[in-house]
């Protein structure tokens, strides 16, 4: 999950890769089930749980993938930290 939203950061292509075809490009990743449906729904509280980090989460939404945006990161990942 985090070398994923690293890369997206990262990498310009990889971004792109990840936005026209997030199957194909998480496919050859060792991503799980849980984890691809988790970052292609935008569920933060989700990678969260499966390990992801939460600043690097936030290159997601900075990079406009899965429908994230700032507000939607944070208010999904502060409902998942209140309850830590």
């Amino acid at each position: 999950v985090n070398k994923v939203c690293y890369e997206v950061q990262r990498d310009e292509a990889f971004r792109e890769q990840v936005r026209k075809d997030p199957d194909g490009t998480f496919k050859g990743m060792g991503l799980t089930p849980d984890e691809i449906q988790a970052f292609k729904s935008g569920d933060i509280a989700g990678l969260y749980r499966l390990g992801g980090h939460p600043f690097l989460m936030q290159h997601l939404w900075r990079a406009k993938l899965f429908g994230l945006t700032r507000e939607l990161h944070f208010e999904r990942i502060g409902k998942v930290l209140e309850g830590a």
